[in-house]
């Protein structure tokens, strides 16, 4: 029986092009309403920027009210979109 293996679709096209490039996303909860997001490996190991070592790749957002926090689907130009904008473009660099 031959079965075919398909890769799951996302609507944001950030998180999308962070999945295929292999990288995976962590989200911390903060105080107020305040979120972290870390670039991962994919052995779920956060990544550390290359121009300062001891320092993970992450970027703060707030979550609108708990809306926009999951990043397979959040809206164009959410505050966690542009965190994923952020963090695919420090991918790249890597």
């Amino acid at each position: 029986m031959n079965t075919i293996k398909t890769e799951p679709t996302y609507t944001n096209k950030n998180f999308t092009e962070l999945m295929t490039m292999g990288f995976k996303i962590e989200i911390r909860h903060g105080r107020n309403g305040q979120r972290r997001i870390y670039l991962n490996n994919k052995y779920n190991e956060r990544i550390t920027d290359p121009a300062e070592p001891k320092k993970s790749i992450f970027m703060d957002f707030y979550d609108n009210k708990g809306k926009s926090i999951t990043p397979e689907t959040s809206r164009n130009n959410s505050h966690l979109d542009v965190a994923l904008k952020y963090l695919l473009t420090k991918a790249k660099q890597l």
